[in-house]
């Protein structure tokens, strides 16, 4: 490498099944880092939850959604019965993986501007008709 020029971290783009192995590997390390730290302060069983929170975020590419109900609902599991408050973390990793990579949804909003206008009344023009259906 020469003068300044820097080279990308990864060189080549990951595939599917390389991503799969990246978050289960992810998953697993912060499965055991949370799980030690809760073991240290709320016992066994808190370790235990904090793990089993975060292993559903190994499959997290394959299944977004479902992942995020069953991270959400074990948060709350978890919030619940340990006082773990940590447990929304693993929340938010299933959430943005929920927004990156399911398609958008259009809002009410969006759907209503969509919608055909009524006709105009006669003896209005356009202009003078949304006017009145605007007041």
């Amino acid at each position: 490498m020469g003068d300044g020029e820097s080279r990308p971290l990864v060189a080549r783009r990951l595939r599917d099944g390389q991503w799969h192995g990246v978050d289960t590997v992810a998953a697993v390390l912060l499965a055991l880092a949370f799980g030690a730290s809760e073991t240290r302060s709320g016992g066994w069983g808190a370790g235990a939850v904090a793990a089993v929170v975060w292993l559903p975020v190994a499959v997290r590419r394959r299944r977004p959604v479902r992942v995020l109900y069953t991270v959400l609902a074990g948060a709350v599991f978890a919030m619940a019965f340990t006082g773990w408050e940590e447990s929304w973390v693993p929340v938010g990793a299933a959430l943005y993986t929920v927004a990156a990579r399911e398609p958008g949804r259009r809002g009410a909003a969006a759907r209503r501007r969509a919608a055909p206008r009524p006709p105009t009344p006669p003896g209005c023009s356009g202009a003078a008709a949304w006017q009145l259906v605007g007041t």
